[in-house]
């Protein structure tokens, strides 16, 4: 019997390690990704906001469910494509 519960409290012994191994590599992925994002959201120019919509959108085309237009996409109207960009409070204002 003891022997048993020995070879028991072994086991979870190991499968705790390996549980604690692998959350150690699970946080050091998602630190990554959070500079990794972070990176590429100073480089576009986007606001966290706009980068978790974007996020959110590809999740959506991903699972093949319903796409709705994230609302950052909606903010901007371009009339000509030679001239700047302008935001559409603009288009309305003049």
């Amino acid at each position: 019997m003891i022997s048993e519960l020995r070879a028991v409290n072994n086991c979870l012994e190991r499968e705790v390690g390996e549980l604690e191994e692998e959350r150690r590599r699970l946080k050091a992925h998602l630190k990554f990704n959070a500079k990794y994002q972070g990176q590429i959201a100073v480089d576009l120019g986007l606001s966290p906001d706009q980068l978790s919509a974007i996020d959110q959108f590809v999740d959506q085309l991903k699972s093949s469910q319903q796409v709705s237009q994230p609302k950052c996409i909606n903010t901007w109207v371009f009339v000509d494509m030679s001239a700047p960009p302008k935001h559409a409070s603009e288009m309305h204002a003049g």
